[in-house]
């Protein structure tokens, strides 16, 4: 495992390439060289690279939130606004992974990643998604948070592990995979 300043060196400038947004999260690397990253209260998912430097890649974006790409490349999204796991095709159409578990809405996914297999693994904490500052106000259908996977073919949630009240679950680690 490298730490920061092996990849870093300890006398490196920093530089800000963006300023001016409400709140980024969600920051990926596409295998072209770009980075996204979401401004969720912008609802807008941005695209930044060092020869074209920002643009916006989508708005609006559901006040994504957890960014990550799937083996063929699509944009998976947590979207608060409508408290699901989206993929963006190639075309740019935008389509639902993932939305309910046992019948009800998801909270507010928050992260994710995607496993090898495809799998995709997402947090759904507290419903600040269900909020007017961070989506859109309405009540929580579920009454509990998590750790859930899905499988972005069929849209099928399956329960992974409920969090502890006082450890509630909100980001993932996300390992790597080069495709």
């Amino acid at each position: 495992v490298a730490v920061l300043s092996e990849l870093i060196p300890p006398n490196a400038t920093l530089e800000v390439l963006e300023s001016g947004f409400g709140f980024v999260e969600g920051p990926v690397w596409h295998p072209d060289g770009c980075l996204l990253f979401s401004d969720i209260p912008g609802n807008a998912i941005h695209r930044w690279d060092a020869e074209d430097g920002l643009s916006v890649y989508r708005r609006p974006s559901g006040m994504a939130n957890g960014l990550a790409f799937d083996a063929q490349t699509r944009l998976l999204a947590c979207e608060h606004v409508r408290s699901v796991i989206t993929r963006t095709e190639p075309d740019g159409a935008v389509e639902a992974v993932a939305s309910h578990f046992g019948g009800k809405e998801l909270n507010s996914p928050n992260d994710l990643a995607v496993a090898v297999d495809g799998t995709v693994w997402f947090t759904d904490p507290h419903p600040a998604g269900r909020t007017a500052d961070w989506g859109v106000e309405r009540e929580a259908e579920l009454d509990f948070c998590g750790v859930f996977s899905a499988d972005a073919d069929t849209g099928d949630v399956v329960y992974s592990r409920q969090a502890d009240a006082r450890r509630i679950p909100a980001s993932l680690v996300k390992m790597m995979t080069l495709y």
